[in-house]
């Protein structure tokens, strides 16, 4: 009997864990959102949650100290935990460029590119009888052929729910 007390608190915390995800209501299910993410990279955003929890989020963002831009798509899922509460995770890639970058004078102007993948990881919080929600995430970023100048980057976002 001493061996399976591990097992019996595993099994009890799946258990509770499991009820309050299928009891609490998923405000992010069958939703439009868009708004603002400010962070290392701050910018627009829109996102598409489908029924089954699982949405797709675009990004234009910009970071004025390194003079990048930057096009992010990812995959997201998205679990509910308590009333008004949700964990998202997922991820996707990107497009970047730097519209400042250092020339010789007698050159012309070109942009540096690249592209990479990202993963991301974060809380939104679904505001009762307001269609805002507001969220905190963290991005690892991974560039194919530029210096990593932002190999991490975390933001808050603030978004309108239609």
């Amino acid at each position: 009997m001493k061996n399976l007390k591990p097992f019996f608190f595993v099994a009890m915390l799946v258990g509770l864990i499991s009820s309050q995800v299928l009891q609490s209501n998923a405000q992010s299910a069958n939703t439009n959102q868009i708004g603002l993410r400010l962070g290392r990279f701050s910018g627009i955003s829109f996102s598409h949650v489908g029924s089954k929890n699982v949405g797709v989020e675009a990004d234009l963002l910009a970071n004025y100290q390194v003079d990048w831009a930057m096009i992010s798509v990812l995959a997201e899922k998205h679990i509910p935990l308590r009333q008004g509460f949700v964990f998202c995770f997922g991820g996707g890639g990107f497009f970047a460029g730097d519209h400042n970058y250092p020339y010789p004078p007698d050159e012309p102007y070109n942009w540096k590119s690249t592209i990479g993948i990202e993963g991301m990881l974060g809380f939104d919080y679904y505001f009762k009888d307001v269609p805002l929600n507001a969220g905190i995430d963290l991005r690892p970023r991974f560039s194919f052929f530029a210096e990593p100048y932002w190999p991490w980057d975390v933001a808050i976002s603030l978004h309108y729910v239609f």
